[in-house]
C-alpha cells in the first residue's frame, strides 16, 4: 500500500488506476470494492471518488489505462526490429506472450453494458486494426491497401480468440511459438490471395 501526500493529482489517479487494474485482474468486478482499491492506492475512499464518481467510471478509465499501457509495449517491441517483416513479427510474439494475463472476461462483459465502454472497446480495437494494419502495410513495402485492412482484422480477430481462450481454459492453447508459426503462415497466405 502506497501513502500520498502532497503529491500531484495525476500521481494519485494513475496510482488508482494501477490499484485498481492489479484488484480487478485478482478479484473481478463484483469483488472487487472501492474501499479495497483505496487501501491499495493509499488514498482514502473519498480520494477514490474524488478522482472517479463511480466504481463503473474507474473501470472504463482502468480499461482505457490498460489497454492503451499494452499497445504501447506492443509498439515499443516492434520497433526494436529493422525491418516491416521483423516489427511485425516482434509486434505479434509480444501479443502472444502476454496471452491469458489480460482484464477478467466479466470486465469488459460489465464495460459492455455502459455506452461508453462499447465507444473505449470499438476505440482500442479500432487502434489495433490500424497498428497492425500499417505493419502489414510496412512489412509488404506497399502503401495501405484495403487487403492490408482486412489482414489486420483477421490477425486481430486470431490474437484476440486465442487471448479468450487462453483465460478461459490455458492448457487448449499451443505454445506462443507454435501460435506465432500459424500466424505469420496466416499473413503469408493473405499476402498470396491478395498480392
Amino acid at each position: 500500500m502506497r501513502t500520498f501526500t502532497k503529491q500531484s493529482s495525476a500521481v494519485r489517479r494513475r496510482a488508482l488506476l494501477e490499484a485498481a487494474s492489479r484488484l480487478f485482474r485478482a478479484h473481478g468486478y463484483a469483488d472487487t470494492r472501492m474501499s479495497a482499491i483505496a487501501r491499495e492506492a493509499g488514498l482514502s475512499k473519498g480520494g477514490v471518488y474524488f478522482h472517479f464518481p463511480s466504481k463503473d467510471a474507474l473501470l472504463l478509465a482502468t480499461l482505457a489505462f490498460d489497454t492503451e499501457q499494452f499497445d504501447q509495449r506492443l509498439r515499443d517491441r516492434a520497433n526494436t526490429a529493422k525491418d516491416g517483416n521483423g516489427r511485425l513479427t516482434l509486434y505479434i510474439t509480444e501479443y502472444l506472450d502476454a496471452l491469458g494475463t489480460g482484464m477478467p472476461l466479466d470486465l469488459w462483459v460489465q464495460a459492455l453494458r455502459l455506452p461508453e465502454g462499447v465507444e473505449l472497446l470499438r476505440a482500442a480495437y479500432q487502434r489495433g486494426r490500424d497498428d497492425l494494419a500499417n505493419l502489414l502495410s510496412d512489412r509488404s513495402g506497399q502503401p495501405d491497401q484495403a487487403a492490408h485492412r482486412l489482414g489486420a482484422t483477421l490477425v486481430l480477430a486470431l490474437l484476440d480468440g486465442l487471448d479468450w481462450q487462453a483465460t478461459i481454459d490455458p492448457h487448449t492453447v499451443p505454445e506462443p511459438v507454435l501460435l506465432r508459426q500459424a500466424v505469420v503462415h496466416m499473413i503469408q497466405g493473405l499476402d498470396d490471395t491478395h498480392g
